[in-house]
């Protein structure tokens, strides 16, 4: 039996905005996100992209989630790509609760980074000057940004004689970029990317509410940060040719 959710006593009612520094949560009273931007850069693909929906329950009974769907349709392909996730969380009755879900499966992810070549930069923490290059070639590109949309159905039982219950399918926008919430500007040579502390990151990296979203870049130090770090330099010989030197963070000026 379907009978709240058909009612619409149960139903997913908005995805909130990403959780902002300090405490990194989300209020019922948040006015609802109008897309995601997820930056294939910063997620892994062995992990799920998640955002926070708000459920009402309208209805007498608790709502015990016990599991959501995931379809999204990527570029080229004619059949969304399907996951199920178990899911353990319970909304009280007469008002609503956050609950934190997929908003792309990991499996997107993988095809997504793969397919359009985003290089993730946790696989160049020691390769500063490979992975701008990369990251430049990309953005002269265009593949991104680019819009996808998932839909997400939330499943579980009511409290009271465990009915169960599919809540009515809710769609999210999503924008997926390459590199738009990673702030490269503090990575433009060695120095600035090996030899300095990076800033504090954001509640949820790779994860945003708008392209270039401020609140929500990553420093590209928190990759690159290594005082340790030594690299090449050329250098002008006596003779007037071109050689090279090793150097490291003691002698970046200041």
């Amino acid at each position: 039996m379907l009978l709240d959710a058909e009612k619409g006593r149960i139903y997913v009612e908005q995805i909130n905005p990403v959780p902002q520094m300090p405490g990194c949560a989300s209020d019922i009273a948040e006015p609802a996100a109008p897309r995601y931007v997820i930056d294939l850069t910063l997620v892994p693909d062995n992990l799920d992209a998640t955002g926070w929906f708000l459920i009402r329950n309208d209805s007498l009974d608790g709502f015990v989630l016990d599991d959501m769907a995931i379809d999204t349709v990527l570029p080229g392909e004619g059949d969304p790509v399907s996951d199920l996730r178990a899911y353990q969380a319970y909304v009280p009755p007469g008002n609503g609760g956050m609950v934190s879900g997929v908003v792309l499966a990991r499996a997107a992810i993988q095809w997504l980074g793969n397919g359009l070549g985003c290089p993730r930069v946790f696989e160049y923490t020691s390769s500063w000057s490979e992975y701008k290059g990369l990251i430049e070639e990309i953005g002269a590109q265009d593949a991104f940004p680019l819009d996808l949309e998932s839909s997400v159905e939330f499943r579980g039982h009511t409290t009271s004689g465990l009915k169960k219950t599919v809540l009515p399918m809710f769609v999210v926008d999503i924008v997926v970029c390459c590199g738009c919430l990673l702030r490269m500007s503090n990575c433009a040579d060695e120095c600035g990317a090996f030899c300095t502390e990076p800033e504090e990151g954001p509640c949820s990296p790779g994860i945003g509410n708008a392209v270039e979203d401020a609140e929500n870049t990553t420093d590209c130090r928190t990759y690159f940060y290594n005082a340790d770090s030594q690299w090449t330099e050329e250098t002008i010989l006596e003779d007037g040719g071109v050689g090279e030197e090793t150097v490291g963070c003691a002698d970046c000026a200041g």
